[in-house]
């Protein structure tokens, strides 16, 4: 408020509020010792406090990721890189041969024609996966890379960065996430993948690996920790790739079909594909005796043809599954028992903060698993 009278004029009614300003200034203005005191006094409170890790954009949904996987993930991409070209309209020429994308490695993919003819050629500057079905020009020496036919289906997750996506695999009609039995299944893997495949014309598998080194106790633990899985009507599968517990069931699940198999690191993906398709032996490694943790043993995707025209895509392991677009409805359609818990007060409730909300009251009397609970708010955090 100006504090002039009737009298003044547009100027000095200006220069009152200057004056005003720099009384104001003054009056907040901090002695230069008694700063420099304030500043030597904070200095000592952080000495003594340790150091927080580097915040992360997302997790892979269990919560349990360290920060320097993150880290170090990162380095392995310059962040300057530049995103892969979408794909074009296709134009095909009627003589060009139409194959598949079986490998992509970093310097090359190779491509199977629908007779059986092997290429290997660069990888091409559009953004391709194991799965596509492409055209090649083969009327030279060397085939070449002209356009990808429509895809029906896709399945992709966020670089670390959170800059580009990466396909994973396309043209697949089934979608297997291999879990660990020990020492826990990573259950909010399985509901990530859900998300991201809404609206994917792809049915989803559950595989819970390595049952055979479960104890009593454990296994009890993984029937509860699975139960809401199966409740939902989704397929599941406990198996061991080392004594073949369980690979009838996964064999029946997704016999003539097309299959990619989704899972951390040391899960036991190429070890499944062995015992599945002994022919076609992938390299596989044991976890490190240090942390338990996988190992990037798998490093390039790869489609695999069973006798029985089942064709398998093994992935390399993730160590965070992050989400292209969450939208909220896709969160709470990836939990199908949430809307089996009566309305909300609120017609657009996100479950989280509230008040009169049906799941949540749900979740605090048992009726909903709260594991289930705490995986959908952090994929409604992305």
């Amino acid at each position: 408020m100006i504090r002039s009278s009737p009298g003044m004029n547009d100027r000095e009614q200006d220069k009152e509020r200057m004056r005003q300003a720099a009384r104001k200034h003054f009056e907040r203005r901090v002695d230069p010792e008694e700063n420099k005191r304030r500043k030597a006094e904070s200095r000592r409170r952080k000495a003594g406090r340790p150091k927080p890790p580097r915040r992360r954009e997302w997790t892979s949904g269990d919560g349990t990721d360290e920060p320097e996987t993150f880290e170090r993930i990162v380095k392995a991409k310059p962040l300057d890189a530049p995103p892969p070209r979408e794909l074009d309209v296709l134009v095909v020429d009627a003589s060009a041969r139409r194959g598949t994308i079986v490998e992509i490695h970093r310097n090359r993919m190779v491509v199977v024609e629908d007779d059986g003819l092997v290429h290997e050629m660069p990888p091409p500057e559009h953004r391709v996966a194991v799965g596509d079905v492409v055209r090649l020009d083969v009327s030279r020496a060397d085939a070449s890379f002209v356009a990808v036919e429509p895809r029906r289906s896709t399945l992709a997750r966020r670089d670390p960065t959170g800059r580009h996506v990466r396909l994973l695999a396309t043209n697949v009609d089934v979608v297997c996430v291999v879990l660990t039995a020990v020492p826990e299944p990573k259950i909010g893997l399985a509901d990530r993948v859900r998300v991201a495949l809404d609206g994917e014309p792809v049915i989803q598998v559950v595989c819970v690996n390595k049952t055979d080194l479960l104890g009593e106790a454990e296994a009890i633990t993984l029937v509860e920790a699975l139960a809401p899985l199966r409740t939902e009507g989704m397929i599941v599968c406990e198996t061991s790739a080392l004594d073949g517990t369980g690979l009838k069931e996964l064999a029946a699940a997704i016999r003539g079909r097309t299959c990619v198999l989704v899972g951390q690191s040391g899960v036991g993906k190429s070890t499944l594909l062995n015992a599945l398709a002994p022919e076609g032996r992938r390299e596989t490694r044991e976890v490190r005796e240090g942390d338990g943790k996988g190992r990037h043993t798998t490093t390039s995707s790869a489609l695999v043809t069973l006798e029985d025209g089942t064709r398998i895509i093994d992935t390399p392991g993730v160590r965070a599954f992050g989400l292209e677009k969450v939208t909220p409805a896709a969160a709470v359609a990836a939990f199908p028992e949430f809307g089996r818990t009566g309305p909300c007060r609120f017609r657009d409730c996100l479950h989280h903060h509230e008040p009169d909300c049906a799941v949540r009251r749900a979740v605090e009397q048992g009726e909903i698993a709260a594991a289930r609970y705490a995986s959908y708010l952090r994929i409604l955090s992305d």
